[in-house]
């Protein structure tokens, strides 16, 4: 088989095809119930199904708001007193650890894993991703491979985070810039979650 440069595309022979599926089939499986479960219209009950049926590692009083979704949800681990705002989407394929007292506005997506526009072959790139205590994304935000999120620092709404960000740092812009200095000395513990929510 060739493309239109005339370069032979390599084919997965058809029997590796079939045992690639049926091995992915359970594994996606389980995400797609990760997906039902964040429409379920109590958060008790949500949490409850993300801990013991999903296997996402949640810590005490914190709440995800409805219509989340995960990729490898048994590689996150979400700490205490932490809100995952509605719509969020968090890729555990590489790992995700999201410490205390952390808020997520709704819409953040973090990503683990990404395709390598410098790859001839498409090749996917990956890397974990660490947001430490007490930060706070802003809504529709966008965290890339890789990147950690310093102790209380707050990425501005929209923003696309490339690259590490420093402690007590307020970020902004694609791709995300310092434009502020965040609150040293936090103390806040952002227990929240609406009934229905």
């Amino acid at each position: 088989m060739e493309d239109k440069a005339s370069n032979y595309l390599k084919q997965k022979p058809l029997l590796y095809q079939i045992v690639s599926k049926l091995y992915r089939a359970p594994i996606e499986f389980r995400w797609y119930l990760a997906y039902l479960f964040g429409f379920v219209p109590n958060h008790i009950i949500r949490i409850l199904l993300y801990r013991y049926i999903i296997g996402i590692k949640i810590g005490k009083h914190s709440s995800i708001h409805r219509g989340a979704r995960f990729y490898a949800p048994n590689k996150i681990t979400i700490g205490d007193n932490c809100v995952i705002g509605p719509v969020c989407f968090i890729d555990g394929r590489d790992g995700v650890v999201i410490k205390n007292n952390c808020v997520l506005g709704g819409g953040t997506w973090i990503f683990t894993a990404e395709h390598d526009p410098s790859s001839p072959e498409f090749s996917v790139t990956d890397a974990p991703v660490v947001i430490e205590d007490y930060v706070w994304t802003g809504s529709r935000s966008l965290i890339l491979p890789g990147v950690t999120l310093g102790k209380g620092s707050v990425v501005a709404a929209g923003a696309v985070v490339t690259k590490n960000v420093d402690p007590y740092t307020i970020v902004g812009g694609i791709p995300a810039k310092k434009i502020g200095e965040g609150q040293k000395g936090l103390k806040y513990n952002p227990e929240y979650r609406m009934c229905f929510g």
